[in-house]
């Protein structure tokens, strides 16, 4: 029963670690006897845990994602504090100052643009940079 459940642990782990790691984690699993389950588990959910979050691409990107968010976030209510200190809401449309007067607005559309920006850029530069690592692989 623990063999089963080590291995479903070794299975959540991503695939290129399974292929290379997961047999000689679970020989080793199966070498130390059962004193020793306890310590096996622990280490296979931190191992787990240690390769999707600090390992894989996606958490960086998700890390990137959060910041610009943030940054636009704030770029976007400097941007409101100088547009209401300078007194541009006067010469605009209705549905101009109708954005203008609403500031939680301006920022969530301001933040949105800049997010879906970085979210394009994001996806060309990752997928370059794949198609980048496959050449070099395959040299």
């Amino acid at each position: 029963m623990n063999r089963v459940l080590y291995k479903a642990l070794l299975w959540l782990h991503p695939p290129a670690f399974r292929k290379r790691f997961g047999g000689e984690m679970l020989w080793i699993f199966d070498e130390a006897g059962p004193h020793r389950v306890l310590a096996f588990f622990r280490d296979a959910v931190i191992s787990v845990t240690r390769q999707w979050i600090l390992r894989s691409g996606s958490s960086k990107i998700a890390a990137a994602m959060i910041c610009a968010v943030l940054q636009m976030g704030v770029g976007g209510l400097g941007w409101l504090l100088w547009m209401s200190s300078n007194n541009h809401r006067r010469n605009t449309r209705p549905v101009n100052a109708a954005i203008m007067n609403n500031p939680p607005l301006l920022v969530a559309l301001l933040t949105a643009a800049a997010a879906l920006t970085l979210v394009v850029k994001l996806t060309l530069w990752l997928g370059n940079f794949t198609k980048k690592r496959l050449l070099d692989l395959r040299k």
